[in-house]
């Protein structure tokens, strides 16, 4: 049973990969071909959003991390009455 599921996740994981791949590779050629009307000279960088979205989602997880030493309370907050 166990090694059923671990098969059906490995498949699942593999074509999930498979996609994301195949979009990026998409969205790449794309990127060549589709003109994008950019409001500022900067968004005419190739491959812009891309790196961008990427930039941004590492800043949320550092931001993330940040706050969390600055707001989590300790392991035994809730057990002092």
């Amino acid at each position: 049973m166990r090694d059923s599921i671990s098969n059906k996740l490995r498949v699942l994981g593999f074509r999930s990969k498979l996609v994301l791949i195949t979009l990026a590779f998409l969205l790449l050629v794309l990127e060549f071909f589709v003109h994008r009307h950019a409001e500022t000279d900067i968004e005419n960088i190739f491959f812009f959003p891309a790196l961008y979205a990427f930039v941004i989602c590492v800043a949320i997880v550092l931001g993330g991390i940040v706050l969390r030493k600055l707001v989590m309370r300790r392991e035994d907050y809730y057990d002092n009455g």
